[in-house]
């Protein structure tokens, strides 16, 4: 009998502001997932529980950058 499959990972853009932290904290919140990446423009508070990363939205380049340093990237 197989076991459980591994839980998703999450990832919200913008959880610096009132909706993305208020989607960060209800995705860490719900238990559906393994880790919830909480991307910022700059060094900025995030919801507990979440995993704070740091992106230029104008800068594909630092996008990827981001993505690539997460510890459990989401599949995209």
């Amino acid at each position: 009998m197989p076991g459980n499959p591994p839980l998703p990972t999450a990832i919200v853009f913008g959880a610096s502001g009132a909706i993305g932290g208020a989607l960060a904290a209800r995705l860490a919140a719900s238990g559906r997932y393994s880790a919830v990446h909480a991307g910022v423009r700059r060094e900025a508070t995030v919801p507990e529980g979440t995993r704070r990363f740091c992106f230029d939205a104008m800068d594909e380049g630092s996008i990827l950058a981001a993505m690539a340093d997460l510890p459990e990237p989401p599949a995209l």
